[in-house]
């Protein structure tokens, strides 16, 4: 009997414990949850916070399950020492947790503006799915624009050919119930915010106003590198541009080009050791890119009188004649002497069988942009492989960019 009393009190005491303990379990989850929510603020997730404000931006915008991040690549890498979009692709998928998890929708197979509002538009009639944020990456430059073209199979996309295709209705202006409203959209293509007139052209096509939309141009570089030349972590950084130019044709050596950016820019890099580094440098290395940038122009003379173009006197005359040229070249930071130009009489259709006497004038200059990365990576994953850049002389947004 005395072994049985003693046996009912050690469980009696035991359940006590037991009940105590769990008591104050629950006490001090209480009071660390309210810690927790006088610092973060009431119904915010807890998240690091040490990286970049972008991660967190994104992961909390995404709390309802009918919103989706879509990020579109557009486009084709055109040389194998250039993949800055199959790198891109890979660097989102990799952090798809980071931007949304199950929400994430990275998209290869658009390759034009509109194809992209289709794809939205159908999601939303099929699935409800609303944009939260919507990145678009292609190659471009801020001078002839980005490789994202309005239409499919047309020119790139820039101020003009997006209003030219708004106003003979090839593309319809996106619907306001496509997004939620505050959702977020980002042109990622070389120097995009340098572009003058882009941003107002894309609030045409974007319920920016209505939807209170927040348009991100970036006017600088971003660029995918590693931390050193044996490095296997793919970072993504932002890069500062400086760019020269000379006609194509005519490269006046690397020391006139490094006293240019000297008195163009100051002392701010050793210009001459940045042009030494072409194409690819480890993150911090600054480095150096070449690219041509070519300019058309064609003037009709559908009444005659067409001016003869037959020397090269001739030629320079009508180039310096043509106002409209000058001030299109001019809106973009360029001027005529940093072309070199092939004038010549041609033949256009008039649409009805006949041809139409016209002048056609094709200017090509090489833009030499030096890139200083600012060194700070946003994010970074194991790419599995070395990772090596070395840039198109041909493409400077192929980082996109300049």
């Amino acid at each position: 009997m005395k072994y049985r009393t003693q046996t009912i009190r050690s469980v009696l005491f035991g359940g006590i414990l037991l009940y105590g303990a769990t008591l104050f379990g629950l006490i001090f989850s209480a009071l660390a949850g309210a810690g927790n929510a006088a610092r973060w603020g009431s119904g915010t997730p807890q998240m690091n916070l040490q990286k970049t404000n972008w991660k967190t931006e994104i992961s909390t915008a995404l709390a309802p399950a009918d919103t989706a991040v879509f990020v579109f690549i557009v486009g084709d890498d055109q040389t194998l020492k250039n993949p800055y979009l199959d790198r891109a692709e890979r660097y989102y998928r990799a952090h798809r947790a980071d931007l949304g998890g199950a929400n994430l929708r990275v998209v290869r197979r658009a390759q034009s503006l509109s194809e992209i509002l289709a794809l939205l538009r159908s999601e939303y009639r099929q699935h409800g799915t609303c944009v939260g944020r919507l990145i678009i990456v292609a190659h471009g430059n801020p001078w002839s624009g980005l490789r994202c073209p309005v239409v499919k199979a047309r020119e790139r996309l820039t101020p003009e050919t997006l209003q030219r295709a708004l106003e003979q209705r090839r593309i319809r202006p996106a619907e306001e119930e496509l997004f939620l409203k505050g959702a977020v959209i980002e042109i990622r293509g070389c120097g995009a915010g340098r572009i003058r007139g882009l941003r107002t052209a894309l609030k045409k096509l974007f319920p920016i106003t209505q939807k209170s939309l927040r348009l991100v141009l970036p006017k600088g570089y971003e660029l995918y590198l590693p931390e050193s030349s044996g490095s296997r972590s793919l970072y993504r950084v932002n890069a500062t541009p400086w760019t020269v130019f000379y006609p194509s044709g005519y490269y006046p050596g690397e020391i006139r080009l490094a006293r240019k950016f000297q008195r163009l820019f100051g002392r701010r890099l050793e210009w001459r050791k940045a042009l030494k580094r072409r194409g690819f440098a480890p993150l911090s290395f600054p480095f150096s890119l070449e690219y041509e940038i070519p300019v058309e122009w064609i003037v009709l003379y559908p009444d005659g009188g067409r001016p003869s173009v037959t020397t090269i006197g001739k030629q320079m005359s009508w180039l310096k004649n043509r106002r409209d040229l000058k001030r299109y070249l001019a809106r973009r930071g360029l001027n005529l002497d940093q072309f070199t130009w092939h004038v010549a009489p041609v033949q256009r259709s008039d649409g009805a069988g006949g041809r139409i006497p016209a002048i056609r004038a094709l200017g090509m200059t090489t833009a030499v942009t030096i890139l200083e990365p600012d060194g700070h990576p946003t994010h970074s994953f194991q790419d599995g492989c070395f990772s090596v850049f070395i840039r198109s002389p041909l493409d400077i947004a192929g980082i996109p960019r300049p």
